[in-house]
């Protein structure tokens, strides 16, 4: 007699438990890959990941440094030191060295005032090129904080004049004229507006642009930040926008631009305080460019590189090329670097 239970219990068949173990199988096989995978993603010391980020890091901090340097002290093959403006609020000028000892596997050290640092961990070469020539130069150079580089107007403005839609209000920067600035930054810039009609989601923009020597834009923006027109009282009020650090030769060429962002507000609620006695370009609804009767009352905060010695022919730094070789795969990386002034040589 054959006696089966009234509930069977489950499982599974010969051809499903085979199944299942080739397909587990499959899987198995395909783990020390994806290990393999995911440990070369991995930056690992002297993985090219590692190596790009000091390479690129290098590079920006001697561009950096060039740019605004005095004087070079000491350049060689493997090295270079230079005077650049105080960094810590002395007013004493600081010393800076980029080297790299000469075998490979050396790191590339940067010290300032002698307290040292490591940029690349370790380089196969590090090598510097000078294209160098002589020229006529300052023989001291002293970075100036200016409370002001340059002021479009008096502090009390005589009107305002709405913002169009498709151009805006241009003013030309006052850049320093004196004879012994070498090159000024920009870092604030102030303008008075007001919003009559504020509407969500418009904005104000303001701008430092490159112009024309008649005052018409180029095209080129160095910097830019919006304003939204909510955050904008009804009365006129300056209003300060913080720019990343920007810095030009003497005789650049720059404007300050309101625009607004859209029809919304169009002629209508945003404007900016005006004087007169200067010139302003204005431009409507993407018109060209022509000059105005009144002037944009704003202010441009920044700081100016002034000489303060007198001229003596110097051999001069007027290019450093950079080549950098680093990593267990000797990725070569290289750069040329153009000071903002040309920089004496030993």
């Amino acid at each position: 007699m054959n006696i089966r239970p009234n509930n069977p219990v489950p499982g599974f068949t010969l051809v499903e438990l085979l199944l299942a173990l080739a397909i587990s199988a499959v899987v198995m096989s395909s783990v020390p890959m994806m290990i393999s995978l995911s440990s070369r993603a991995t930056p690992t010391d002297g993985g090219i990941q590692t190596t790009a980020a000091e390479a690129a890091d290098c590079f920006a901090q001697l561009t950096a440094d060039l740019q605004l340097a005095m004087a070079v002290t000491e350049l060689t093959a493997n090295s270079i030191t230079m005077t650049v403006p105080s960094r810590d609020g002395s007013g004493v000028a600081q010393t800076i060295r980029y080297a790299w000892g000469g075998t490979p596997g050396d790191p590339v050290t940067i010290a300032l005032d002698g307290v040292e640092g490591v940029l690349v961990t370790a380089a196969a070469d590090f090598t510097l090129g000078a294209v160098s020539g002589v020229h006529s130069v300052v023989t001291e150079q002293t970075l100036v904080s200016a409370s002001a580089v340059g002021i479009q107007a008096a502090t009390s403005s005589s009107g305002a004049a709405k913002i169009p839609f498709g151009g805006g209000f241009l003013q030309a920067v006052a850049t320093p004229a004196d004879a012994d600035v070498l090159g000024w930054a920009v870092t604030e810039v102030v303008v008075g507006l007001k919003c009559a009609g504020a509407s969500a989601g418009e904005s104000v923009g303001v701008s430092l642009v490159a112009i024309t020597g008649a005052g018409v834009p180029t095209g080129v923006v160095y910097a830019t930040t919006q304003l939204d027109s909510t955050a904008i009282s009804s009365a006129i009020t300056d209003y300060a926008f913080q720019m990343p650090p920007l810095w030009l030769p003497r005789n650049e060429r720059l404007g300050v631009l309101v625009t607004i962002s859209s029809t919304a507000i169009k002629n209508t609620s945003v404007g900016h305080a005006t004087s007169t006695g200067e010139t302003m370009y204005y431009s409507a609804d993407g018109l060209s460019w022509a000059a105005h009767a009144q002037a944009m009352q704003h202010k441009v905060v920044g700081t100016i590189l002034r000489s303060t010695g007198g001229a003596a022919d110097r051999t001069c730094l007027e290019r450093l090329d950079v080549s950098l070789t680093t990593g267990d795969g000797a990725w070569v990386y290289a750069t040329s670097v153009t000071p903002l002034n040309m920089v004496r040589m030993p």
